[in-house]
């Protein structure tokens, strides 16, 4: 056994320090002839001779060079150590068949060598949100044939009945709409006004990009929203009617809608009448575009300056052209100063999100507006600022967090196709910056940031949690440990 051996981590991957350098940081970009240390029959930071290689790198990005210190066993050393774990901690634990053998299947990337399994279950497990996406793209391939069948004929209602049976399990979009462009099929998901559930349909969607995704793979495409001129509208309102005012928010590239009526509408008449609406604007500029660009919808009864529906596109496509932003969810700009109640390290916070909600939180420390319940969870990792290289240091933070799916097997399974994180956000912090994450999964989301170990050990990062359970500080390294049990939060 060979303790503290200085290694290099660049894009997930970790190497052995070259003779003659004394930080990974001193590597210049360009070939690299290395030792990798592949992360096969062992865990990081603890590593197998036997799994050593030797691997042509091209660095072509300094700033995602860190140090490392990793150990090296002799094969048969790392598994008599990681048995003695499995025989004293792995009873109780539902995964775990006791079959009277030595056996390690499957511990060599559950486990760490000091203990630690992400995986483990006692049976009373969270129906997490994650899960419910993976159940929905199970069910899709079981009806991939009859989607398909469906696209070709035309049958619009009997798709969106088998697409919304088909999600039963998650937040479902207002409405399936399907179409077949240069030979591939596609799935639209109409989504509702709630800034919440856009994550929701995106986080979903973010789910079918995979390549393992089954419905990818039989050439199913998802997209969380409805995309430009795309087929499908069936709703009553012409192009040519004056339907609204439209009055520019607070935001110059936003504006707030009001739908004429004749008299008082009832509250399920205004949705009808705000949906119709939407769902017309959507087929003809893209409903991404809509979102980044209308604030709110509403009732007016007065005649005067009512626009048509042509009108209106032309407004908010003049408006889209003021942004930068052209995603989904919308970005939308946030900040405060000073704020007295607010989570660790975001007492002053500049930035953009597309989930204002869980934005919210970090103002005041307050949930009680959000119930997370046993889905999801909010999540964000702090990096402080050194003075030095910080913007390089934004830039590779920026490319790791949202790198889940880069990460090599045997560490990330193929099969785990369903992401247990999304980006949401990021922001400067005054000291320091953050980023945002919308949580579907919190043991893989743990083990994720395990995986980010040397990066987040490097900066001094503090990852906070945030679910039913309240809010929770963790110092980052090999380990997560609770802040308030170091002494230092």
């Amino acid at each position: 056994m060979q303790k503290k051996i200085k290694a290099i981590f660049y894009e997930f991957k970790y190497y052995l320090l070259p003779d003659g350098y004394s930080s990974a940081k001193e590597l210049e970009e360009g070939e690299h002839t290395l030792i990798r240390l592949r992360e096969e029959f062992c865990l990081a930071p603890d590593f197998v001779i036997e799994s050593e290689c030797e691997e042509n790198v091209e660095i072509t990005d300094k700033n995602r060079l860190f140090d490392a210190e990793v150990n090296l066993y002799e094969r048969k050393e790392y598994d008599e150590i990681l048995l003695s774990r499995v025989k004293s901690l792995c009873k109780g634990c539902t995964r775990y068949t006791d079959d009277g053998k030595d056996g390690l299947d499957g511990h060599h990337r559950e486990m760490s060598l000091g203990g630690v399994c992400y995986e483990r279950s006692d049976g009373n497990d969270n129906y997490d949100y994650s899960a419910r996406v993976y159940g929905f793209y199970d069910k899709l391939e079981s009806r991939a044939d009859d989607i398909a069948d469906c696209i070709e004929k035309g049958k619009a209602k009997k798709l969106n009945k088998i697409c919304m049976e088909c999600a039963s399990d998650i937040l479902r979009p207002k409405r399936f709409y399907g179409s077949k462009r240069d030979g591939k099929y596609w799935l639209f998901m109409q989504t509702g006004l709630s800034e919440l559930g856009h994550v929701l349909l995106a986080y979903t969607a973010f789910a079918a990009r995979s390549v393992n995704n089954p419905v990818n793979q039989l050439g199913l495409n998802i997209i969380p929203f409805i995309p430009k001129d795309a087929v499908g509208y069936d709703g009553k309102i012409r192009a040519k009617k004056p339907v609204a005012q439209v009055v520019q928010s607070e935001i110059p590239w936003r504006y707030d809608i009001s739908v004429y009526f004749d008299g008082d509408p009832d509250d399920a008449q205004a949705q009808t009448a705000f949906d119709d609406l939407h769902a017309r604007l959507a087929f003809a500029l893209g409903e991404d575009l809509v979102f980044r660009t209308v604030e709110s919808y509403g009732v007016t009864r007065d005649k005067n300056d009512l626009k048509t529906v042509e009108e209106i596109c032309a407004m908010l496509e003049e408006a889209d052209g003021m942004q930068e932003s052209d995603g989904f969810p919308p970005d939308l700009p946030y900040g405060w100063e000073d704020a007295e109640n607010s989570l660790p390290y975001r007492r002053n916070s500049s930035g953009i999100t597309n989930c204002c909600p869980f934005i919210n939180i970090c103002y005041d420390g307050d949930a009680s507006h959000i119930s997370f319940g046993e889905d999801y969870s909010y999540a964000y990792l702090y990096f402080p600022y050194s003075g030095e290289n910080d913007e390089g240091l934004v830039s590779a933070a920026g490319w790791y967090v949202g790198g889940e799916t880069l990460v090599p097997e045997p560490v990330v399974l193929k099969e785990e196709f369903v992401p247990s994180c999304m980006p949401i956000g990021v922001c400067s912090c005054g000291d320091g910056f953050a980023f945002d994450f919308f949580v579907a999964d919190e043991k893989r989301f743990y083990r994720f940031i395990k995986i980010l170990a040397p990066v987040l050990s490097a900066t001094g990062a503090r990852l906070i949690m945030v679910n039913d359970d309240g809010v929770t500080e963790y110092v980052c390294g090999n380990e997560l440990v609770p802040a308030d049990s170091t002494g230092n939060n």
